[in-house]
């Protein structure tokens, strides 16, 4: 399952069913690079809950850790994302869906969705620990299970899921409302920035001091904040993102995997094959095979 990252290191998110704004799967670390998803954000909140294994997430530059049957909720707009730690894969439900669009009347909004919102609560380990958060981690298995069959009425019973993950959601967080909990983190637009100057530009050649002045920062600042909140050099990263990007040219017969390669902003095939096998374990052609192409 590879993200769509937009310029702007947002991502598009592909709704099931455009009637009813959610994205409900099931995916696994190991399709991604080095398993390890790319760092994005969206408009959405979002929920992830491991049903086989463990994973890493990585929201804001804080990392928490996930186990099997817990979930972690990503409120919305936070650079956040997904990776193993120990390369054991993780099998996993995803739901992102934006609850504004769930909930029309403003005063309902007001009430219960903004401050959720709107706190400076970036995320949520949610354990089954209490009668509302089991409620809350059922729900999300049944969501995931209803769009995974062909059922009658499937819109209505999915809007009834989702208005018992919110109340159980808004509970649990309720009293971080009161709470004086860190102000956003100005580092997060700078490396906003950074990321859609990589977005924008990884087909051609980039150097550090590109990427840093992208962001109004010198070269060490700009080391320190991709190690920070990325756990990686920005050159890891781009090579990362590239090699995201070669992976979907890749699924195409009738591209060269030498024009890929150079498409992608590789210096030449060799050093591309190289940082492939580095990353993915097995050659262009190799991976290209397994997709069955």
């Amino acid at each position: 399952m590879n993200l769509n990252v937009l310029k702007d290191s947002s991502e598009i998110v592909y709704y099931n069913n455009p009637s009813i704004p959610i994205y409900v799967r099931k995916g696994d670390l190991s399709t991604f690079p080095n398993k390890e998803a790319l760092c994005h954000w969206h408009e959405d909140i979002e929920f992830l809950l491991p049903i086989k294994g463990h994973i890493s997430y990585k929201v804001n530059g804080q990392t928490v850790f996930v186990k099997e049957g817990e979930a972690v909720f990503v409120n919305s707009r936070q650079m956040h994302y997904g990776y193993s730690t120990d390369m054991t894969d993780c099998e996993y439900i995803c739901i992102v869906f934006n609850p504004n669009t769930l909930f029309p009347l403003s005063s309902i909004q007001n009430q219960y969705v903004h401050p959720i919102l709107e706190c400076n609560l970036t995320n949520l380990i949610i354990k089954a620990d209490s009668k509302m958060s089991c409620q809350l981690l059922i729900s999300i298995r049944q969501l995931y299970e209803l769009y995974n069959k062909d059922t009658a009425a499937v819109e209505i019973k999915a809007m009834r899921y989702l208005y018992v993950i919110w109340e159980s959601l808004y509970f649990l967080i309720k009293p971080f409302f009161l709470q004086e909990l860190s102000s956003y983190d100005s580092n997060v637009t700078i490396l906003k920035k950074m990321l859609s100057f990589i977005y924008n530009n990884y087909e051609s050649k980039i150097s550090l001091s590109d990427i840093a002045e992208s962001g109004d920062i010198g070269k060490s600042k700009c080391c320190k904040l991709f190690k920070q909140y990325l756990n990686h050099s920005p050159n890891e990263y781009l090579n990362s993102y590239r090699l995201e990007k070669s992976m979907m040219l890749l699924r195409d017969p009738s591209l060269n995997i030498t024009d890929i390669a150079y498409a992608c902003g590789f210096s030449n095939p060799s050093y591309f094959s190289e940082t492939f096998i580095k990353y993915k374990g097995c050659t262009p052609s190799a991976y290209r095979s397994d997709c069955n192409i």
